[in-house]
């Protein structure tokens, strides 16, 4: 990260609970991360603090010409809290060489010493994803497994809330005819999901994921998709698949999960 930061601000009060006065400024600045192909640039944020011990701040940036903005709050008048809300359009994000996703995200964030609460929508309107083999931190421990002779991690004092909803838009795709290539499957996805989350329970979703135009091997043959979803319910890490694939006059329906 780089830019040109001015500030002018007025200190006072006791060390725990600082009280300050005045501004702060980003300009010029700038992004670049591993997982960020595309550079954040032209970032500028203004930062304005008051007495009553409250700052708020915006922001705007471009990636590829296309703009993003920021805003937030940040309050330690008693107990502390913040927000934070970004809108954004096609934010490249490439994890690892074989996936690439563009996102638009309208977030907004809430966050104190006792919880985080994320709601909003991520459109992905774009996204090429090849897979031979699960990653590593894909598959994990059953939520009821324990490890016997370990010590067990300490979770957060902060409960996590969030209502989601993830569209997947018209050029989500892998290779030149599918969003996700791998397993057998090679089809473009659409449709959205509903992601929740609340204290105490898993992870949930709801929603349909519609494979289209694809193709899918199986009993050594090359099948074409004529239909099928995900069909998310409730848990996320358990969709229904089904799936009717042809080749020539022969066809074959497939229903997978539980």
């Amino acid at each position: 990260m780089q830019g040109k930061v001015e500030a002018d601000i007025n200190l006072s009060g006791l060390l725990t609970k600082p009280k300050l006065d005045g501004n702060l400024r980003l300009t010029e600045g700038s992004i670049q991360h591993s997982a960020l192909p595309e550079r954040i640039e032209q970032l500028n944020v203004e930062l304005i603090a008051s007495p009553d011990y409250e700052a708020n701040f915006t922001g705007r940036f471009l990636v590829q010409n296309n703009p993003g903005t920021m805003s937030g709050t940040f309050n330690w008048q008693q107990d502390w809290w913040s927000e934070f809300n970004i809108k954004a359009n096609n934010l490249v994000y490439q994890p690892q060489d074989n996936i690439i996703v563009y996102v638009s995200p309208d977030l907004s964030t809430r966050v104190s010493a006792t919880e985080i609460n994320i709601t909003g929508d991520v459109h992905i309107p774009e996204a090429r994803v090849y897979l031979q083999a699960l990653p590593e931190q894909a598959v994990g421990l059953s939520r009821d497994a324990e490890i016997v002779g370990t010590d067990q991690p300490q979770t957060t004092s902060q409960e996590i809330t969030s209502q989601i909803t993830l569209v997947l838009g018209e050029r989500v795709r892998g290779g030149h005819t599918g969003f996700f290539k791998g397993f057998g499957l090679d089809t473009h996805l659409e449709g959205r999901i509903g992601i929740k989350q609340r204290p105490g329970t898993p992870l949930a979703s709801n929603g349909i994921i519609r494979l289209e135009k694809g193709s899918y091997q199986a009993y050594g043959q090359t099948l074409s998709i004529s239909e099928g979803d995900l069909v998310f319910i409730d848990d996320i890490d358990n969709p229904l698949l089904r799936l009717s694939a042809v080749r020539d006059r022969v066809s074959d329906s497939l229903g997978i999960g539980g």
